[in-house]
């Protein structure tokens, strides 16, 4: 807990700056940590991953991952450990599985706050990595339709604009 503690007081230190470099990250871990101190092996667990996967270890960060998913389903940082899952098959080249990770977000973890951004990079593997702009578009109008309040957008309109003039 103390380990938690501090790295959250150096999270609050770092969004202090408001035109830090890394005050989103900052930002993202305090709320992590806020969200999830009620299970510490689990949030442990979460950032050994974490440290694997800026190491390019995925396969280990895999591993405590699915651990995380596998033993805590209910849990808060379970959408997390899927994100970082689906954003790991994706940096291995292994797409389809990413749009499956991300689809269990948006459909099984209706909650969730990262359900846009699951909505986003499933537009962004079908438009950018499996060349198929027709099903980008049709996922970035779901993002609009379920979360028309989401930050994302207007780059997703704008994406949907661009992706409908080049279908032309």
């Amino acid at each position: 807990l103390q380990q938690f503690d501090s790295c959250q007081r150096r999270m609050k230190e770092i969004s202090k700056n408001q035109n830090g470099l890394f005050i989103n990250d900052a930002l993202s871990y305090m709320l992590l940590i806020q969200e999830n101190q009620s299970d510490l092996e689990l949030l442990k667990m979460y950032a050994r991953a974490d440290l694997y996967f800026l190491q390019k270890k995925y396969s280990e960060a895999l591993a405590l991952l699915s651990e995380i998913i596998r033993s805590s389903p209910t849990s808060g940082i379970v959408d997390d450990a899927l994100l970082k899952t689906g954003i790991i098959y994706s940096l291995s080249g292994r797409y389809t599985d990413a749009v499956a990770v991300y689809r269990n977000i948006v459909n099984n973890l209706k909650n969730s706050p990262l359900g846009d951004l699951a909505l986003k990079k499933i537009g962004e593997i079908f438009e950018e990595r499996l060349g198929t702009p027709a099903e980008a578009i049709k996922t970035y109008k779901e993002l609009l339709t379920r979360y028309p309040k989401s930050i994302y957008g207007n780059q997703v309109r704008k994406r949907i604009r661009e992706l409908e003039q080049t279908a032309k």
